[in-house]
Formats: C-alpha cells, sequence, structure tokens
C-alpha cells in the first residue's frame, strides 16, 4: 500500500485516476476535498515546526557546545509538554492519528 510521503510511478497514478473515475465526481470530490485538508494540516504543522527548527539552529549556533547542548535539550523538552507535543505522543502510543490532524467526514 502506498503512503502519502511515498513515491510513486506513472502507472499507480494512472490506476488512481481509473479508479477515481469509476468512482464518480462526487466522491472525487470528497477525496479530494479530505486530501486538501489534509495537505493544509500538515503545511500548517510544518511550517511552525520548520520556522522552530530554524530558531534552534540560529541560537544554538552562537553558543559553545555545552550551553547549545543545554538549550537544545531545553527546546526539546519545552515542545514535548506542549499541547500539541502531548496530543502527538498521545496518539502515537495509541495508534491513532493525532487530534490536530482533520479526519474529514467518513
Amino acid at each position: 500500500m502506498k503512503h502519502l510521503a511515498d513515491d510513486f510511478d506513472g502507472a499507480f497514478a494512472f490506476r488512481l485516476i481509473r479508479m477515481a473515475a469509476e468512482l464518480g465526481n462526487r466522491t472525487v470530490r470528497h477525496l479530494v476535498d479530505e486530501g486538501t485538508r489534509h495537505c493544509f494540516d500538515l503545511l500548517l504543522l510544518f511550517r511552525r515546526e520548520v520556522a522552530a527548527a530554524k530558531q534552534l539552529i540560529a541560537e544554538v549556533a552562537t553558543r559553545t557546545a555545552t550551553s547549545a547542548t543545554d538549550y537544545t535539550i531545553d527546546a526539546i523538552a519545552d515542545r514535548r509538554v506542549s499541547p500539541e507535543g502531548q496530543e502527538g505522543m498521545s496518539a502515537f502510543l495509541a495508534k491513532r492519528p493525532p487530534s490536530w490532524i482533520s479526519r474529514g467526514s467518513s
């Protein structure tokens, strides 16, 4: 089974298109809407996390190794105890999607 992050070839893409055509326009619109929601959620999440990573890199670049390590440990701990971090860890342990990933109407 392919996952969102997997690369896939033209044959697989063609099978998806054929399957979508067989499902009909209404279902295709629902699938596109659902996919769009997931992509939007991921983009927002990635944007915040990339910004946090850039801030961390900029901060530790000017510190000594010990100071940078201490700062990094604190930054990671802050992310883990944040509401998003707690929800992400809970979801991972429960083997379910985190609440901040919209599931749409199924």
